[in-house]
């Protein structure tokens, strides 16, 4: 009933992306489990103190540690939700231990003596620091490494148009064609500068990105295409199993890809400069197939990050992430940086744009 209630309360809210942890029926029964076994083992404690200890009260000890770890280890699911659940088991193998100790003080040595206060002060400490340590600071650690592995993961796909770059002289095309097969997208062709031959010789040029034909390549997990922090099937994958790129290039009017033709580094340097024009931006709300050929269009796409869009895995702005700090970019030097959420929005489509002296462009 609980968790219906909450799965109601949910969906009466308006979209937002990214979405928050889900709730299920599953999850709240594991944490009422939990639960009911620290206030348990809380009561057990005190009971041990005000009665005497007998043999067999050891033997409850042991399996409340035992259900506790057996429901923790059993669930698997967001860090956000996971982390309550370890940290409920932890609380409960620390008071069990506790317990345990006192019982065997009380059987083996006789000893009707052992301060109420004492264990009182103890268990409220332990919780105390457990839930002002622990609990925050596991996630937000998990999340910061993530967040960094996305940053890394940006950035290898700039170095590699780098070095396409180097081998061409300018930056690839968004959409690729020789004229008569259709247009590919240049992360298709980007894949011998990523170390992925082997992906790039399955693609069949003679064939549309979306002709089942080219299926098994769209369905290829390349890590290195999307954001370690995106966990939802929504957000990875399409219902015929294509997944989806979470970086995206610029494109629009007066952007490196103008006409969704690449550039010359040389061009932009003589602009705004490579250290202040957006090359990649971090789009996980966008949901567009990695060998699709279709990037961030700043004619198309509204200026900002995480806007609102049609369900809650869905998001219409330029940038889009899961991380709480903001949304990683890649600019045309192959530098990375984290864009807060709450930035100018003058300020970010100043950075779209590589003709410059945009006064917007300095407060960055």
């Amino acid at each position: 009933m609980f968790s219906t209630l909450l799965l109601a309360q949910r969906a009466t809210l308006p979209p937002q992306f990214p979405p928050g942890p889900a709730i299920t029926t599953v999850t709240v029964l594991i944490h009422v489990a939990l639960l009911l076994l620290v206030i348990g083992s809380i009561a057990g404690l005190f009971f041990t103190i005000r009665r005497p200890t007998r043999i067999w009260d050891l033997l409850i000890w042991p399996i409340i540690i035992v259900s506790a770890f057996a429901i923790a280890s059993w669930y698997t699911g967001p860090d956000e939700t996971q982390i309550f659940i370890v940290g409920y088991a932890f609380f409960v193998l620390l008071i069990a231990i506790f317990g345990l100790g006192i019982g065997f003080i009380r059987v083996f040595t006789n000893s009707a003596k052992v301060s109420r206060a004492g264990c009182t002060v103890v268990a409220l400490v332990v919780l105390a620091v457990f839930i002002a340590l622990l609990l925050p600071a596991t996630p937000s650690v998990r999340e910061a490494a993530r967040r960094t592995d996305c940053k890394n993961r940006i950035r290898q796909i700039a170095i590699a148009m780098h070095n396409w770059h180097d081998a061409f002289g300018r930056l690839p095309d968004m959409a690729i064609s020789d004229g008569t097969n259709p247009t590919r997208s240049w992360r298709v062709e980007l894949l011998p500068f990523m170390e992925g031959d082997s992906t790039r010789q399955k693609y069949r040029d003679d064939r549309r990105w979306d002709d089942a034909e080219n299926l098994p390549v769209a369905q290829t997990n390349l890590q290195d295409l999307r954001c370690p922090s995106v966990k939802h099937a929504q957000n990875q994958h399409d219902e015929f199993g294509r997944y989806f790129t979470h970086y995206l290039a610029v494109t629009g009017p007066n952007t490196i890809f103008a006409n969704g033709k690449g550039m010359n580094l040389d061009d932009i340097a003589n602009g705004d400069g490579t250290t202040k024009t957006l090359l990649l931006v971090e789009a996980s709300g966008r949901n567009i197939v990695w060998t699709e050929p279709r990037d961030a269009d700043t004619a198309v796409q509204p200026i900002g990050i995480n806007l609102l869009g049609n369900s809650v895995y869905d998001s219409p702005s330029l940038l889009s992430t899961y991380h709480p700090a903001g949304a990683n970019i890649a600019f045309a030097d192959a530098s990375t940086f984290t864009v807060p959420k709450k930035i100018d929005p003058k300020i970010l489509k100043a950075l779209t744009t590589t003709n410059g002296n945009d006064p917007a462009e300095r407060g960055f």
